[in-house]
């Protein structure tokens, strides 16, 4: 057929469908596929003209893709184990195999101008590969080499929140924190992030959250929070018997001292960890009490001491310890003392 669409006429008919038409070198025959109905495939010339169609390869394959230059003709082909690149001159004679790929496929073979070489499609082994990459061979019987390496990425990018710090209990730390990202994307690489910045937090705080965003190359956004609580400080104890703490006169009755309490108002109290116990520098007497804690009624604890002494001592001490820790693992410790003297005098 002309430019202009005049002078149209059939060059090649074989069954169902033809393909992949290709120039000889000199511009005179065309080398194609042509398919059967539900059958084989294979490589036919023909004149420009139509004349003198000849088939050049036969057999139940699936023949592909040639393309003809000085060398003769390349094409693709499943003949032998594997998808590969073969070789045959346009009369039928001299078929080789070029390419014999381990678990891919080769597709698409061109030749480089008027040399032996030539480049073709390659496709993937695994999942991970791109669907098909370019390669290129030197001449025949040489290695061919990927020129190409176009990578499928199917997962977003990798985000690992690094927190240096004193990390206690509950997930709370009791220091300051210095807050780093590790983003890393091993197959399309990171594109872009956002919140990923180094960040430091000194005081107390109930809870910040920041997140941090990434883009791989082929679009893929991964996101991960990260909650900072810091509790630095101690559990308040108070309700402890002032200084200077005497119990008189020496009665042998129960007087109320002190009513303990504590509290903690970031991350709270510990259960079970507020605690007031007493001791007496004089014997004790289990059937007469010297020192009496109970429960208040509101969390905290009443403290009764017996204003009493032996009279052959040098007074009565008494020491109260309060302990109270908090859900961070700050630990408070408050003490107090109170004296029944041996008499006003001493």
């Amino acid at each position: 057929m002309n430019a202009d669409g005049s002078n149209q006429h059939v060059i090649a008919l074989i069954s169902t469908r033809v393909s992949d038409p290709t120039w000889s070198p000199d511009g005179q025959q065309i080398a194609y596929v042509g398919c059967r109905r539900g059958g084989e495939c294979n490589l036919f010339r023909v004149n420009a003209n139509g004349s003198n169609s000849l088939q050049i390869t036969s057999g139940n394959f699936q023949d592909w893709n040639p393309d003809w230059g000085n060398p003769g003709i390349i094409f693709a082909s499943n003949r032998g184990d594997s998808q590969g690149l073969w070789l045959i001159q346009a009369n039928g004679n001299g078929l080789q195999q070029l390419t014999a790929p381990d678990g891919t496929g080769d597709l698409y073979p061109r030749w480089i101008g008027f040399t032996s070489a030539f480049v073709f499609s390659r496709s993937g082994k695994s999942s991970s590969d791109a669907a098909s990459d370019v390669w290129s061979s030197a001449s025949f019987g040489s290695t061919a080499q990927q020129v190409t390496k176009l990578v499928v990425d199917t997962t977003p990018s990798v985000i690992t929140p690094l927190v240096a710090g004193t990390l206690a209990n509950n997930g709370w730390y009791v220091s300051g924190v210095v807050l780093t990202w590790q983003v890393s994307d091993p197959e399309s690489g990171v594109a872009s992030s956002t919140g990923c910045s180094q960040a430091t937090f000194s005081g107390d705080t109930a809870g910040v959250t920041i997140v941090c965003t990434a883009t791989n190359g082929v679009g893929l956004t991964a996101s991960v929070p990260i909650t900072i609580k810091i509790d630095k400080t101690q559990p308040v104890v108070s309700g402890m018997p002032a200084s200077g703490c005497t119990l008189w006169p020496p009665n042998n009755k129960l007087v109320q001292v002190a009513n303990v309490t504590a509290g903690d108002a970031l991350s709270g109290l510990a259960p079970s960890s507020f605690k007031v116990t007493g001791t007496s520098n004089e014997p004790a007497d289990p059937k007469d009490p010297q020192i009496v804690i109970t429960p208040n009624g509101s969390g905290g604890f009443s403290v009764q001491l017996q204003a009493d002494r032996l009279g052959t001592g040098t007074g009565r001490v008494y020491t109260l310890t309060a302990t109270a820790a908090d859900l961070a693992g700050n630990l408070a410790t408050a003490t107090a003392t109170c004296t029944v003297p041996h008499d006003q005098g001493r």
